[in-house]
């Protein structure tokens, strides 16, 4: 009794086994499986893709109906469902000539080297500070330009 019951157990489940079909929908161009992908059989079953593309299908179909967004619709036979895998072509949308228009931008050249020379004095100003020693430097006047005056000589003849 025994080895009858395990021997029923062991084809409803070989049958059932058999009798679903797993089917990866990737990408045709990429090769990666695509998410989400709806596969509609003549069976009358309709089954969605999960995160790795996979579809399993519980009963035997001649053809399906495989759709995905932003692929193209593809009809599939039983030679196709054979295999493992169905791949679907990407859907392209082509846009007719696109003009990009922004606002007018107030860059005034003028006043922005007006800002950059004002910041140079500060500058200027600022690193020398109070020097109690300066008395020599106005009496021996050094060759060595501060870095203040070569900002504003660069921008004099920008």
């Amino acid at each position: 009794m025994k080895r009858l019951f395990l021997a029923l157990a062991l084809y409803i489940c070989t049958e059932s086994a058999q009798a679903q079909h797993h089917i990866v929908i990737a990408d045709m161009d990429t090769r990666l499986p695509l998410t989400g992908a709806i596969v509609s059989t003549d069976a009358g079953e309709r089954a969605v893709s999960n995160h790795k593309g996979v579809v399993t299908l519980e009963r035997a179909a001649r053809s399906a109906t495989v759709s995905a967004k932003n692929y193209m619709q593809r009809r599939v036979g039983i030679a196709d469902l054979a295999r493992d895998t169905v791949m679907l072509i990407p859907q392209e949308v082509v846009l007719d000539n696109v003009d990009v228009t922004a606002p007018k931008l107030g860059f005034d050249m003028q006043k922005s080297l007006r800002s950059v020379k004002e910041n140079a004095k500060l500058d200027e100003q600022a690193r020398k500070g109070f020097d109690m020693l300066g008395v020599f430097s106005l009496m021996f006047p050094s060759k060595k330009k501060s870095r203040a005056d070569k900002i504003k000589k660069i921008l004099e003849h920008y």
